[in-house]
């Protein structure tokens, strides 16, 4: 999803961490578990501002869109839902 560098990015819903770091290819990276058994990733990111296991509330600043993944050709979110039938997934 094409975004200005710095754009914020909120958790959709109460969620945890399950990883805060970089990913070979896809940059920065944060992986949720929302409460609702979904998991979601956004990728490709400036700056992460969480930390894994950290618990979230919906609507919190997580970080910041930019253009970490390897093939990269500009600002964007790079995002995907997973949908899981167990929360504990």
């Amino acid at each position: 999803i094409k975004a200005k560098k710095g754009t914020l990015l909120h958790t959709p819903a109460n969620a945890k961490v399950l990883w805060a770091g970089k990913k070979k290819d896809f940059g920065y990276t944060i992986d949720l578990l929302l409460e609702d058994g979904r998991k979601m990733r956004f990728a490709s990111l400036y700056k992460i501002l969480v930390e894994k296991d950290q618990k979230l509330n919906a609507g919190e600043v997580i970080g910041k869109v930019g253009a970490s993944a390897r093939s990269a050709t500009g600002p964007h979110l790079h995002f995907a839902e997973e949908r899981c039938d167990r929360k504990d997934a």
